[in-house]
């Protein structure tokens, strides 16, 4: 058997031990992440068809921010690709989407700014606490970008 796979069998399981369904794995170039693939927990384990290509990363410490995020929804700016995006993180990640702006709460907000990129914000209205994704492309389960 591949190593891969007995390293993959070996996170699937500790996966399952928590409780936890999909696992997200970072990529990384010269130590800095590139990509984010998913894996399926539930039965086995399977490759899901989603994956994102990351630009830059801004961490919480990265923005002198500490905040923990409670009840989540994702909403997105009225731009297509940022509202595709949004529903596709919010499938992968377990977040409600919200087709109208929200007015208050945890979110986490994607923007197509001259690029796509994810924030995250204890309040919709507050300044983002990080993690801020940005991300070149990204391909959804069925190949849509």
């Amino acid at each position: 058997m591949p190593r891969g796979v007995k390293s993959i069998r070996k996170l699937t399981s500790l996966a399952n031990s928590l409780n936890h369904k999909l696992i997200m794995i970072i990529e990384s170039c010269a130590d800095q992440p590139s990509e984010l693939l998913f894996l399926d927990a539930t039965v086995g384990w399977r490759w899901l068809g989603a994956r994102i290509e990351l630009g830059e990363i801004k961490l919480q410490r990265d923005l002198n921010q500490k905040a923990r995020l409670l009840d989540v929804k994702i909403t997105a700016s009225n731009q297509d690709k940022a509202r595709s995006f949004a529903r596709l993180i919010g499938k992968i990640w377990g977040l409600p989407f919200s087709e109208e702006p929200l007015s208050g709460g945890s979110a986490a907000f994607v923007d197509n700014d001259r690029e796509l990129r994810v924030q995250f914000h204890t309040d919709i209205g507050a300044a983002p606490v990080g993690p801020i994704l940005y991300v070149k492309q990204f391909e959804g389960f069925n190949g849509e970008s």
